[in-house]
């Protein structure tokens, strides 16, 4: 079960009252309430911020593949293109650094 729906079932849970807040010692992230639904939101948060850069690195990515569709690669190596190009590489070590880190919560 993800944190999403973890989550999602606590929430439900002390709602309808088969789920008491709880707050262990020590902490139990799998179980206490607070913990459960911070973590889901602090994934949540992570997710939003790398939509935001994916969306803006795609914006720029288009924008560039289109101006050097007919360079070479020289042309590209000589250009601006090329600190696009790294940028598309470090969004996409952003990305499986991010999905490493939540591996688990999908």
């Amino acid at each position: 079960m993800n944190a999403f729906d973890k989550a999602h079932k606590v929430v439900h849970g002390l709602c309808d009252g088969s789920i008491d807040w709880t707050m262990r010692i020590p902490a139990d992230e799998e179980r206490d309430p607070d913990l459960v639904i911070s973590k889901a939101l602090r994934l949540g948060s992570s997710l939003y911020a790398l939509q935001e850069e994916v969306l803006e690195n795609l914006q720029l990515t288009a924008a560039n593949l289109a101006w050097t569709a007919n360079m070479s690669d020289d042309e590209i190596d000589r250009s601006d293109a090329r600190s696009e190009r790294d940028g598309v590489m470090n969004l996409i070590r952003s990305i499986r650094a991010i999905l490493n880190e939540v591996k688990g919560d999908f």
